[in-house]
């Protein structure tokens, strides 16, 4: 199994704990991470909302089960098209892996206790994201490091 889909396993599955029908933004749909989230959220029945600036990475994620696209370019205000598209809530969760995280933040559906942002690679929450600590949605990602030259998950 690749390494992408390990880390968003850990992200969607371990972390998050998604559950069928909950709302998940993946930010830079295209990437190895992004693609492995995709697939794991179609499977787990979830609504899936997608970020990119190619209509041609739009198109080809709603052939992989994403509810909707949106292309950042010409839709800068992407956080409230996202919002719109939720019935008015914001996601779920969000799979960030390109590190959009103060516009990330105008999405998340803030005050459940299991929302937030999932990334790779995040440890301790600085800055904005601490704000969603306080709110009731902590941060958590797929904690990874290098041990022998390649790239393993913590445990």
């Amino acid at each position: 199994m690749p390494l992408v889909y390990m880390a968003a396993w850990r992200m969607l599955v371990t972390n998050a704990v998604l559950k069928p029908g909950e709302y998940v933004l993946i930010l830079g749909i295209g990437g190895g991470v992004a693609i492995a989230a995709l697939q794991i959220a179609v499977q787990l029945g979830a609504h899936i909302i997608v970020t990119s600036s190619s209509d041609h990475k739009l198109a080809r994620a709603k052939e992989f089960g994403a509810a909707a696209g949106i292309n950042y370019r010409l839709t800068p205000d992407w956080p409230r098209a996202v919002v719109e598209l939720t019935d008015g809530v914001g996601a779920d969760y969000i799979v960030d892996t390109v590190g959009g995280l103060n516009e990330a933040i105008a999405a998340v559906r803030l005050g459940r206790a299991r929302g937030g942002l999932r990334g790779p690679g995040r440890g301790r929450a600085r800055g904005p994201r601490d704000r969603l600590r306080r709110r009731g949605a902590p941060p958590r990602g797929a904690r990874a490091r290098r041990r022998g030259g390649g790239l393993l998950p913590r445990r």
